[in-house]
């Protein structure tokens, strides 16, 4: 629910980039300052920063641009008010393609970082507590 939220309300929780490259576009930051504004609203869901390549790098380098792509995205979400422990990064580096086919528009899709949510812990401070169990007052006197 909360990830159609955010698809909703941001546009698109995927941002994407040119060949070898880890700058963000006009667009890309359009899509981001309203994925900031999002989690800002938000402030007990947590988000991994997941950078991606495509399959033409060498498995090292694709790891190195994802987390370049994914650190990129992480500081323009800090930049527009995103606290930092509310984002981790992660780089799948070319290990999860959206297609495995050969060609250019593939390739620039498989060149993106996506902002995936991930569920508040169970007793977060800005989640409602559980209530203690009721103490009734029996007495175990014959």
């Amino acid at each position: 629910v909360l990830e159609q939220d955010l698809k909703v309300k941001a546009g698109s929780d995927t941002v994407r980039f040119g060949r070898d490259s880890y700058v963000l576009t006009p667009q890309s930051q359009a899509s981001l300052t309203a994925q900031a504004q999002w989690l800002i609203q938000h402030p007990y869901v947590n988000a991994s920063i997941e950078g991606h390549a495509d399959i033409r790098q060498t498995r090292d380098y694709a790891l190195a641009l994802g987390e370049r792509r994914a650190a990129a995205v992480r500081n323009y979400l800090i930049a527009s008010g995103v606290p930092p422990e509310q984002l981790q990064i992660v780089s799948w580096g070319r290990e999860r393609p959206t297609s495995d086919a050969v060609h250019d528009a593939t390739w620039l899709q498989n060149s993106r970082v996506v902002t995936v949510l991930k569920q508040p812990p169970q007793h977060s401070p800005w989640m409602p507590q559980p209530l203690p169990p009721l103490i009734t007052a029996h007495s175990n006197r014959p």
